[in-house]
């Protein structure tokens, strides 16, 4: 089954610890069919300002439109992520809460990369990042190339222009 999220507050950097995760993330990773340099799973760490981002999202003065795969109304951090997963595993190999992504072939990889882009590009979300005091990111994502969230390693951004 799918377990809820992490609640554990993670720091704005990429030192996230991957072993604080919950063992069902671990039970997914052993479970699923290939886990590889060509089948890889991303590790999505939520970090601790999504509160606030919800906030921006939810005030009616956003100068910019919703994403189209971000629900109406006011939302909380939970329906966020849910929506980001949700839109994400749309092109990738499925999904295990809203912190797993994959296992994925190269083309998943590649597709979920570009919905990444398409997130952090979007001019609503930029919007609502440019108000946190860090701005930049709602996550870190890390890809996973053996059964094992130890040897996670970071995906390195490339600024929005």
């Amino acid at each position: 089954g799918r377990s809820s999220p992490s609640t554990k507050k993670r720091r704005r950097d990429d030192s996230v610890d991957p072993c604080s995760y919950c063992m069902d993330e671990t039970s997914y990773l052993r479970q699923a069919p290939v886990v590889g340099e060509n089948d890889p799973t991303l590790l999505i760490s939520w970090y601790s300002d999504l509160p606030e981002f919800v906030t921006f999202a939810n005030h009616p003065d956003r100068m910019n439109p919703r994403p189209t795969w971000m629900r109406e109304g006011m939302i909380t951090v939970s329906e966020l992520q849910e929506d980001i997963v949700s839109f994400l595993r749309e092109v990738g190999g499925g999904s295990f809460s809203t912190t797993l992504i994959g296992p994925n072939t190269l083309i998943e990889y590649g597709n979920v990369r570009e919905r990444l882009r398409d997130i952090e590009q979007d001019p609503f979300m930029q919007e609502c990042i440019s108000l946190l005091p860090h701005g930049g990111a709602l996550a870190s994502i890390r890809a996973i190339t053996e059964r094992s969230l130890v040897t996670a390693r970071p995906l390195h951004r490339i600024p929005v222009p």
